[in-house]
């Protein structure tokens, strides 16, 4: 008993020391909220050194632009799951924090950024705007976020981005665009432009063919993802002016799960092509290429696909060096005759409407199916032949166990009647 007021005192001390450390931090997600302001009191209750608000899944639909300047020291903030909550829609401005860093309005109402949207968030790194209704962003939209690193425009109804929309970040690391299913490139125009991005996602949006010029302003690119696209056209040149300015550095370009069935080989230094699951003339091609190994993704072949030469000429889709809107590489990128007169041999090698006609192939010389191993209706009928057989066992052991039980019974009887002194067998006798 002497110990209890010792344990009393520890719980008590824990719990203020939880509550100390937690202090900085207010959850107010799932309580109604329809709107914010100063006087909310909820937020007039809170403590004034808080730098992280959660107000995730609530009804808000409007927010007080000084609603957290009690807050001096706040630097995150969570909207998320507030479907009704828009931006300002006279371009005002959406919330006035100057401490605030990072700024999540995931699976929100927002359909347009407007310039003056974020004008007095100056210290924002990263905003999540995932999952809302974006239809338009306008081109100054993030000029006044000079600290921005990370922007997430995932799953939206993007068309196009303003090309100049980070052009004066300058901290500026990763934007995801994926799932906006309808933004592509703008013919032979640059699709964005940067000096300082890293990474560029653009998965499963809209674009069909990667023009010489598409990606050409983003110098300081290392990571571009393309996957799930309907990409059937890659300039060979379309990624020469981001290499070119990073040597020593590789430039990843995911193109999974696309339409290619060609590459040009021009641009190899600096850079890697992931190409998994394209076309079956891509994957064939790419087995004829003697230094593949060198610029192309390790997981790109796919060797379960078996390759026939083909006895007819066919227009394919490729990673070319002319395209209809750029005929001549030499007039649309800055570099010598030279080169591009050395690589015009070995596109003449890969052009399929120049290469000479294989002979036919017999049917003969077509390897059994055999070789790639036991097929998989083989090893289903095994399989089932193996289960019948059991079940065929374990039912005749069932009849075997059945029958002994019935004979077992007959002995009883019988020595019931022959050793069982009752009156009914002495009757009898």
């Amino acid at each position: 008993m002497r110990s209890l007021p010792l344990v009393i005192v520890l719980i008590a001390c824990l719990s203020f020391s939880e509550l100390s450390l937690g202090s900085d931090e207010i959850d107010l997600c799932r309580k109604n909220i329809t709107a914010i302001s100063s006087t909310t009191d909820l937020i007039a209750q809170a403590p004034s050194d808080t730098d992280y608000v959660k107000l995730c899944e609530n009804n808000i639909t409007t927010i007080e632009p000084s609603a957290f300047e009690k807050f001096s020291d706040l630097e995150k903030l969570f909207l998320d799951s507030n479907e009704l909550l828009k931006f300002p829609s006279g371009g005002g401005s959406f919330i006035r924090q100057h401490s605030l860093t990072d700024l999540s309005c995931f699976r929100c109402g927002v359909d347009k950024i407007y310039n003056r949207s974020l004008v007095e968030i100056p210290r924002l790194e990263r905003i999540n705007l995932t999952e809302n209704k974006i239809e338009q962003i306008e081109e100054e939209a993030f000029q006044s976020n000079q600290n921005l690193k990370v922007i997430d425009l995932r799953s939206n109804f993007l068309r196009s981005v303003p090309r100049g929309l980070i052009e004066k970040l300058t901290r500026m690391y990763k934007i995801d665009l994926s799932f906006n299913g309808n933004l592509s490139a703008e013919d032979n125009q640059p699709f964005m432009i940067s000096n300082s991005l890293v990474e560029l996602w653009c998965d499963d949006c809209g674009f069909q063919t990667v023009y010489e010029n598409t990606f050409s302003r983003l110098f300081n690119l290392k990571l571009l993802h393309l996957r799930n696209n309907k990409i059937t056209v890659v300039h060979a040149w379309a990624f020469f002016q981001v290499t070119r300015w990073q040597p020593g550095n590789t430039l990843m370009v995911s193109l999974e799960n696309n339409k290619l069935q060609n590459i040009g080989t021009e641009i190899k230094d600096g850079l890697q092509l992931c190409l998994y699951n394209n076309t079956e003339q891509l994957e064939c091609f790419l087995r004829n290429l003697p230094d593949k190994d060198n610029f192309i993704c390790s997981n790109s072949t796919q060797p379960d696909i078996e390759c026939i030469p083909s006895t007819t000429t066919t227009t394919t889709t490729t990673i070319t060096t002319t395209t209809t809107e750029s005929p001549e590489i030499p007039d649309t990128t800055p570099i010598t005759n030279n080169k591009a007169d050395t690589n015009e041999p070995r596109q003449a090698t890969s052009n399929p409407t120049i290469r000479p006609t294989p002979p036919p192939v017999k049917p003969v010389d077509k390897p059994p199916e055999e070789v790639y191993g036991i097929s998989d209706a083989y090893i289903s009928g095994y399989l089932t032949l193996i289960y019948v057989a059991q079940i065929g066992t374990l039912v005749l052991l069932i009849i075997v166990w059945l029958k002994l039980k019935k004979s077992d019974l007959e002995i009883d009887r019988y020595s019931e009647c022959i050793l069982n002194p009752s009156p009914n067998y002495k009757a009898i006798q």
